[in-house]
């Protein structure tokens, strides 16, 4: 039978470790970054993973 103190002692351990995985992989979603681009390629748009427009290019044929 398993000691009810090592037991809760595993249990926190346990924790602390998804709880350090889950702050590192917020992080490495805050770099993420999403790009969409015309059919034509003379827009093109960079996107942060709230949907906040990062970037905006025009190329010379999207301004007529």
């Amino acid at each position: 039978m398993v000691d009810p103190q090592r037991r809760v002692q595993d249990m926190l351990r346990t924790f602390q470790e998804q709880a350090a995985k889950a702050s590192q992989l917020q992080e490495a979603m805050k770099e993420l970054r999403g790009v969409g681009r015309s059919r034509d390629g003379a827009v093109t748009v960079t996107a942060a993973p709230s949907g906040a427009v990062l970037g905006l290019q025009l190329a010379p044929a999207a301004m007529g």
